[in-house]
């Protein structure tokens, strides 16, 4: 059997594990669920594994030509060469909603029609016919006249044919073929128009294989397992660790529908499932309301973008009639120029802004840092917020039909990686650097894909997701190992500006010689998103960069795409600066803490991944090292994203990205470097930034007051508006109503029980004035 054949069972043993835990997990115990979790991602990827090389021989014998779709085409530049070898392989799991029919609207004959010149008006109209009753119509010359038709019919410039030949019976269709020529003009030129068609509402539960799936298979699972294993040692002594993989399992499996499904709906069902998955996890540690906080933020702001994803899917399927890749990619560029090109693209990015934490609706991700720090390795940094850009990359047929937004794409990308990057450089919490980090290589991502260039965006997609999970995961060792310090020199500082002392970067310093599995393994990573010569973050970063200044320097200006790699270079200096100083302060100098001075590595569990990231993040970016002639990764993903040669040589803007990675990490060392005193006589720690750029330092430090600014134009006024339909509306009219009809009935209850004595008398003087006011009347009415 073929291991493709086997691909639904990829997301499916995940699933499992959830359905296994939520069955049983009680019965298990802690550290047999999380291997069993474990156990079930790790299987998961070695299947993948084995899909990938069976995917890949297929390429390279060139059978796939038979799954290969117009995706493909020689439209996308070097897509042609490859598209022989491009199999597009689609498994259709079943029939998942099928409303309504297929109808089209065509002649019909409302009486007999005699074999005339002319065809008296009236005698022929339009009707409505369902396509699925084709095989009811009986009589085999109209159904082959029928089906000659309807086939005429799809051609926008089909032309007229002849008149009617014989008589036909009222109410027997006919096709535009049959309907006479307006005045004045001939049968054999009328040229028809593309006939009127609904579609029904069908959704194949269906899932896609092709190059760019399965890159997001194998980081999805290969770097999922490794945070599952890293998580078996973190969350060792956790009451909930159950319900912690649970959830991650789940997420799992959520993410690799999302990059399976062969059409945007099934696509958006992973997409809302990994953010509730991403609320689950945020929050996991609920009992406290700042986690739980956290885990609301980013659940509503995403569901900001979510909301304009799916009126951009209304619009996919009513402008194209289907929500599958095969039906609406290749059909995107006839939609150029149309305001619905335009619209469709927008809504799309507004969804991958929420998703992927690009300005506006980057707000979420760095409270998200409240939940476990493997949470953040996972899904904040390694797959989850990565989601964006793969729709983007996945679906770039429809933005390349609207250029303005793929230059707004690019733009949102830059802006979001500056901005990030100079709230970086001056947070002292070691999680939530990494948070603005990641927001700042998200930036570049969206960069990549908004200049065309979606195989460099993929790249650096797969090597951050190396680098990043390895600092999350780093940071999660560090924290553990001042925990641990603290605790056993019995000193526990107070916190700080809200910050946990074990994630205070003020409160470490020499832990390279305390922990050197993680310390070295941390270095590694940090130099590669430093973008260090060699390393992975170095090859797909500045491939983003060369290919941003690539569009001016083709066209010999200097206009939109020049400015943005300028701002990317200047992000790219500031990101060298950051994790300089964030390496420096946590594992050069002395220490500046009792729990750093008595720190102790983490065990195997927790350093085994780290070196096997550690390992990706030095070797993962040769895949696709083009200055050295290594162009793996593109040749393998051109004939589904395309490709393109340079036709000017990119070592100078090497040899600039080069020095301007090492500026940055020099600068780091002048201001932050061992021999820099950075403790004041009473112990506090000072920053330099602080001491020589205090009012930039102020500004960054509150995140440039942009949650403030939420606060103001968005939060605040829909309190006051929850307020007043609460307390006037709902208080004050609809509770007043009801509850005064309910008061007027007591009242009104209360005095007719007056009435109910239970004497007899009273009952019968009622009777006998009852009856006098009677007889007073009647006698009045006939005086």
């Amino acid at each position: 059997m073929s291991l493709i054949e086997l691909l639904p069972l990829v997301p499916a043993l995940p699933l499992a594990g959830v359905l296994l835990l939520l069955a049983g997990g009680r019965r298990l115990p802690g550290k047999a669920a999380a291997w069993l979790a474990s156990g079930l991602v790790g299987a998961a990827f070695l299947l993948s594994l084995g899909i990938a090389i069976e995917y890949r021989g297929l390429a390279a014998a060139g059978s796939g030509s038979e799954h290969a779709t117009p995706e493909a085409s020689a439209e996308a530049p070097g897509a042609a060469e490859h598209a022989a070898e491009a199999p597009v392989i689609v498994q259709t799991l079943w029939r998942w909603m099928d409303v309504g029919a297929d109808l089209v609207e065509i002649s019909a004959a409302r009486q007999e029609l005699p074999m005339l010149e002319a065809v008296p008006e009236g005698a022929v109209g339009p009707a409505w016919f369902d396509l699925r009753l084709l095989d009811a119509v009986e009589d085999p010359a109209a159904r082959a006249g029928l089906e000659a038709g309807l086939s005429r019919m799809w051609l926008p410039e089909a032309v007229v044919g002849e008149m009617p030949m014989q008589a036909l019976p009222a109410g027997m269709l006919v096709t535009l073929d049959n309907v006479p020529p307006a005045a004045g003009r001939d049968a054999a030129t009328l040229i028809v128009d593309a006939p009127r068609r609904e579609r029904r509402f069908t959704v194949d539960l269906a899932l896609q294989l092709d190059a760019l799936s399965i890159v997001m298979l194998l980081v999805v699972t290969g770097v999922g397992f490794l945070i599952h294993v890293y998580s078996i040692g973190y969350m060792a002594h956790d009451a909930d660790i159950r319900r912690y993989f649970t959830y991650l399992n789940l997420f799992v499996f959520s993410m690799l529908t999302l990059v399976l499904g062969a059409g945007f709906l099934v696509m958006f069902v992973g997409w809302e499932l990994v953010g509730a998955c991403s609320y689950l996890l945020i929050g996991f540690w609920y009992q406290d309301p700042a986690n739980a906080s956290a885990g609301r933020k980013a659940f509503i702001v995403n569901r900001i973008g979510d909301l304009a994803f799916l009126i951009g899917m209304m619009l996919i399927w009513t402008t194209f009639g289907s929500l599958a890749y095969g039906e609406v990619l290749p059909a995107a560029a006839g939609q150029a120029g149309t305001w619905v090109a335009l619209a469709i693209p927008a809504l799309l990015l507004v969804g991958a802004t929420g998703k992927s934490a690009q300005i506006p609706l980057f707000v979420w991700l760095p409270d998200a840092m409240a939940g476990p720090t493997p949470v953040s390795a996972l899904i904040h940094a390694a797959t989850m917020v990565t989601a964006g850009v793969y729709m983007i990359a996945r679906s770039h047929s429809l933005f390349e039909a609207a250029p303005q937004v793929m230059a707004v794409v690019a733009t949102v990308g830059a802006l979001t990686a500056l901005v990030a990057a100079l709230i970086a450089a001056v947070q002292v919490d070691i999680k939530r650097v990494l948070a603005y980090s990641t927001i700042s290589q998200l930036g570049y991502m969206f960069l990549a894909v908004g200049a065309g260039a979606y195989v460099a965006g993929i790249f650096h997609l797969m090597t951050h997701a190396f680098f990043k999970a390895l600092l999350f995961l780093g940071a999660g060792s560090v924290m553990h190992a001042m925990e641990h310090g603290f605790a056993h020199a019995h000193a526990h500082p107070e916190t700080l500006d809200g910050i946990p002392p074990e994630q205070d970067m003020r409160h470490m310093g020499g832990l390279l010689g305390r922990i050197p599995a993680t310390g070295w393994t941390f270095v590694i990573g940090g130099l590669a998103l430093a973008g260090f010569p060699g390393l992975a973050g170095f090859w797909s970063k500045d491939e983003i960069l060369f290919e941003t200044i690539a569009r001016d320097l083709a066209a010999g200006r200097v206009g939109l795409w020049t400015l943005l790699y300028g701002i990317g270079s200047l992000t790219a200096l500031l990101t060298a600066f950051y994790t300089g100083r964030q390496l420096l302060m946590v594992l050069a100098g002395q220490p500046r803490s009792a729990g750093a001075e008595q720190a102790a590595d983490s065990p195997w569990l927790m350093t085994l991944p780290l070196g096997v990231l550690a390992l990706l993040s030095l070797v993962g970016g040769l895949v696709n090292a083009q200055a050295l002639g290594i162009h793996a990764l593109a040749d393998f993903l051109a004939p589904v994203l395309g490709g393109h040669e340079a036709e000017f040589s990119a070592l100078p803007f090497i040899g600039l990205a080069i020095g301007i990675a090492l500026a940055g990490l020099g600068l780091a060392w002048w201001v932050y470097g061992p021999k820099r005193e950075l403790l004041a006589e009473d112990g506090a720690f000072v920053d330099p930034i602080a001491t020589r750029l205090p009012r930039y330092h102020k500004a960054a430090w509150n995140r440039f007051y942009v949650d403030e600014l939420y606060a103001w134009l968005v939060v605040r006024p829909f309190r006051r508006s929850a307020d007043f339909l609460w307390h006037v509306v709902d208080e004050g009219m609809v509770d007043s109503t009801v509850n005064g009809a309910g008061r007027l009935m007591a009242a009104l209850g209360g005095w007719l029980r007056g009435w109910q004595t239970g004497y007899v008398r009273s009952y019968a003087l009622s009777v006998l004035a009852g009856a006098v006011i009677i007889a007073l009347w009647l006698f009045r009415a006939a005086w």
